[in-house]
C-alpha cells in the first residue's frame, strides 16, 4: 500500500502561491528583494501592499471614498500592488501616518515607490511634516507612460520639524482614466 504523505498548511500554502506564479509567468526566484533588503530603517508599515482586510490595505488610510485602493496581482515586487480608483472629479489619496519617534532635525529620509499609469502626472507621492507649525511637503509626480517607473527623492528634516507629524501620501489625480498602480513604498531613516 503506498504512503500517503501530509503536507503542512505552510507547505500547502506555498505550493499554491508558485502555482499561481508560474500561471503568470512569475516565480518567487525572479522576485526583486524584500524591502528589508535596502539599508536603513523602514518607516512604513506595510509599504509592499501584501496585506489586506475588509478596509484595504493594512496601515493604510483612503479617501474620499473607503474603496480608493483595491488588490492588484500586477506587482512588479512581492505579489500585490495597491490600485487606486479614481475618484471621480476628486484626488483619490491612500496615506499613512508614519512611525517616527527615531526621526531627528538634520536626518535624513530617503522616500520612494514604483508606480505604472498611462499617462505622465496621474499619480504623486508626497512625504508631508510640520515645521514650526506649518505644513510642509515633499512631492514627486510619476512621469512614465503606462511602465512601472520609480519614484525617489530625500528629504532633509529641518531643524523645527514636528517629528510626530510624518505621512506618505499616495495621490491619483481626477480626471484620468485607466489603472493607477502603486507598489514598494519606502521611507527609510539614514
Amino acid at each position: 500500500m503506498p504512503r500517503l504523505r501530509l503536507r503542512s498548511g505552510l507547505q500547502c500554502l506555498l505550493a499554491v502561491l508558485a502555482a499561481g506564479c508560474q500561471a503568470i509567468g512569475r516565480t518567487p526566484e525572479t522576485r526583486a528583494p524584500a524591502l528589508d533588503a535596502r539599508p536603513g530603517k523602514e518607516l512604513v508599515e506595510n509599504g509592499s501592499f501584501e496585506e489586506w482586510n475588509e478596509e484595504g490595505p493594512v496601515g493604510w488610510a483612503t479617501g474620499p471614498s473607503p474603496e480608493g485602493a483595491i488588490q492588484s496581482a500586477e506587482a512588479p515586487y512581492g505579489f500585490l500592488a495597491a490600485d487606486l480608483l479614481s475618484g471621480g472629479d476628486q484626488y483619490t489619496v491612500l496615506w499613512q501616518d508614519l512611525r517616527t519617534e527615531e526621526v531627528l532635525p538634520e536626518a535624513r529620509l530617503h522616500v520612494s515607490c514604483v508606480a505604472k499609469a498611462p499617462e505622465p502626472n496621474q499619480l504623486a507621492l508626497s512625504l508631508s511634516f510640520l515645521v514650526d507649525g506649518e505644513r510642509t511637503k515633499e512631492t514627486r509626480i510619476y512621469d512614465g507612460h503606462g511602465e512601472w517607473r520609480t519614484i525617489r527623492f530625500v528629504v532633509n528634516v529641518p531643524a523645527g520639524a514636528d517629528t510626530g507629524s510624518f505621512s506618505i501620501r499616495l495621490l491619483r489625480r481626477p480626471g484620468y482614466d485607466g489603472q493607477v498602480l502603486a507598489d514598494d513604498v519606502s521611507v527609510r531613516l539614514e
